[in-house]
């Protein structure tokens, strides 16, 4: 055995593969869930029971590739890399699934007004 290559392959230095505070992600699925399905998740980051991992294999995955999976028969929780939210508004319209998303307040985005034409939009003021 390899210990160097083994921990390697444990340690993803992922910098878009972060997590949402745990208190913060309870509150919102008390709110507005039960969220059933986590995507563009991993082991280490996931806050769902069954989660799609977004591009990594990850043998606790129920599915890799979250773009290529079917949403419509769950509610899920998105909290995808940021430069993913316009494909996951797209994924989620064209499905037409139930998705809790996690974005930015970036006016300029192209998508910006796509997320606030959604009847439910919940600001979360930067904690520290």
């Amino acid at each position: 055995m390899n210990p160097v290559a083994d921990m390697e392959s444990r340690s993803m230095n992922d910098r878009s593969d972060w997590r949402l505070d745990r208190s913060v992600f309870l509150k919102i699925d008390k709110i507005y869930g039960p969220t059933e399905l986590g995507l563009f998740t991993s082991r280490l980051t996931n806050q769902c029971r069954r989660y799609f991992s977004w591009q990594h294999a990850d043998p606790l995955a129920e599915a890799t590739e979250a773009f290529i999976q079917d949403w419509t028969t769950v509610k899920g929780f998105a909290n995808p890399p940021w430069n993913l939210v316009q494909r996951v508004l797209t994924k989620a319209q064209t499905q037409g699934s139930e998705v809790i998303l996690v974005a930015p307040v970036w006016k300029c985005q192209p998508w910006y007004p796509r997320v606030m034409s959604h009847k439910t939009c919940l600001f979360l003021a930067h904690m520290n």
